[in-house]
């Protein structure tokens, strides 16, 4: 379904640095920042007691809130804008992190005919607009959103929080604070995307074998560093044909999990980035949210001359 490329290469290793190296780098950058965040579940997999799931799912938001936290707390900008795509927990999370530090965010999505959970959550949080716009594609999207941030003295995000030292020494912390519990694991599995998360997790957990399915995008050089990735058959709007004992995001964490009880080595930990039921609790809180108009006519830019 997805082409992945054979290198090794992990973009995400400043200079000439190894895992080692990139490591101690990214708990330096983190420094003494205290998380507000609990420390995620951890318990063994239904189906197999001698390997382990790492859920995020559990908690009040997935993965990618535990990256940005810092990151987001330390800006100086009051004001952030995000490109929301229709399927995704990074939008949420940044959500979260915009109430729980009293900021203020902007979320951009592609004007369509129906929202989708995933893009209308963020309203459920303090200090969040979502606003439409007609585009030809989600680079042409972010382009938008980085003018619009320069006009008003905010903060472009970047899409999925990729490419970002700063949610780098966030998963590296967060793998950190697992090892002083648990011990580093021998193996981890998770879904791949933009490969942030397998790349972070690469350096945070030197010794452990990466492993991975790609489950929306092609990987180019640099992208999965020396994880061993496969690819998914279905499309990202596909669920997994496998149905996991808990929750969990049927889109993608789902699509690696079968690949993790098949294959996975005792003391192997699999990441639940987080779930569609985080997503729908939080929706009961905002009122007619399917009868929100996310149409646009072309050319209609009007979300951008405002902060």
């Amino acid at each position: 379904m997805y082409e992945i490329t054979n290198s090794t290469k992990n973009k995400d290793l400043p200079g000439n640095y190894g895992k080692y190296e990139a490591k101690s780098y990214y708990l330096r950058l983190y420094g003494d920042f205290k998380s507000q965040l609990p420390q995620p579940d951890f318990y063994p997999s239904p189906e197999r007691s001698d390997i382990f799931i790492l859920d995020f799912a559990k908690g009040p938001c997935g993965l990618k809130a535990y990256g940005a936290e810092a990151f987001i707390a330390r800006l100086p900008n009051k004001l952030m804008g995000y490109a929301a795509p229709r399927v995704g927990h990074a939008a949420e999370a940044i959500a979260m992190l915009t109430e729980m530090y009293d900021k203020k965010s902007v979320f951009f999505a592609a004007a369509s005919s129906e929202l989708t959970p995933h893009q209308v959550v963020v309203l459920g949080y303090k200090n969040c607009d979502l606003r439409f716009v007609k585009i030809p594609a989600m680079p042409c999207l972010n382009s938008w959103i980085r003018d619009w941030a320069n006009k008003f003295d905010a903060v472009a995000l970047p899409f999925g929080l990729a490419n970002t030292h700063e949610v780098t020494a966030g998963l590296v912390n967060m793998c950190e604070n697992h090892s002083m519990i648990y011990g580093e694991p021998t193996e981890f599995y998770c879904a791949v995307s933009t490969g942030t998360m397998i790349r972070a997790l690469q350096i945070g957990w030197p010794n452990a074998k990466a492993v991975g399915v790609a489950v929306a995008r092609n990987l180019k050089d640099g992208e999965k560093g020396e994880a061993d990735v496969v690819t998914y058959h279905r499309t990202f709007y596909q669920s997994s044909e496998f149905k996991p004992e808990f929750n969990t995001t049927a889109t993608y964490d789902a699509k690696a999990y079968k690949r993790f009880i098949d294959e996975a080595k005792p003391g192997a930990i699999f990441i639940n980035v987080g779930s569609d039921q985080q997503i729908e609790n939080r929706l009961t809180n905002i009122k007619d949210w399917k009868n929100i108009n996310s149409q646009r006519e072309w050319g209609n830019q009007s979300c951008f001359t405002y902060a």
